[in-house]
């Protein structure tokens, strides 16, 4: 099933410290159907997750407080259906490897690539709905 599918557009939270890259990614997915909510915190994002549906989370790496990897894992440990895509500046194999082991579903470096950045949303969030699927079925 793709997202473009579905009669709803798929929700993406996308977590940076630099509202640019906020504004960037919100205006790119945006134009290919998604309905993006962002933060520039771990915090914000936490609270983001309490009060609203969301399909998947794009986070950033190293922000101020708590990081992206912190962030992940958290997310990982209560709600494990929802995938997280990493993101940073700070492309070395150790990031790459933390964030897979704290839970991450892909990882991608900046500077963003922007078609494979909406290719990696779109298969996180099939991903996403597939699994919620298959919980129902059972």
């Amino acid at each position: 099933m793709s997202t473009a599918d579905t009669s709803e557009a798929a929700r993406i939270l996308v977590v940076d410290d630099e509202r640019s890259m906020c504004e960037l990614v919100e205006t790119t997915l945006g134009m290919r159907g998604f309905s993006v909510t962002w933060c520039q915190s771990a915090d914000a994002a936490l609270a983001v997750l309490r009060e609203q549906n969301i399909d998947m989370v794009l986070t950033d790496v190293k922000m101020p407080g708590t990081s992206g990897i912190a962030l992940c894992g958290e997310i990982n440990r209560t709600r494990p259906e929802l995938p997280v895509v990493v993101m940073t500046a700070f492309g070395s194999m150790e990031t790459a490897v933390s964030a897979l082991r704290a839970g991450a579903y892909d990882f991608v470096t900046k500077p963003i690539e922007l078609d494979l950045l909406v290719a990696t949303v779109h298969r996180a969030v099939d991903y996403s709905r597939l699994k919620n699927q298959v919980r129902v079925l059972l």
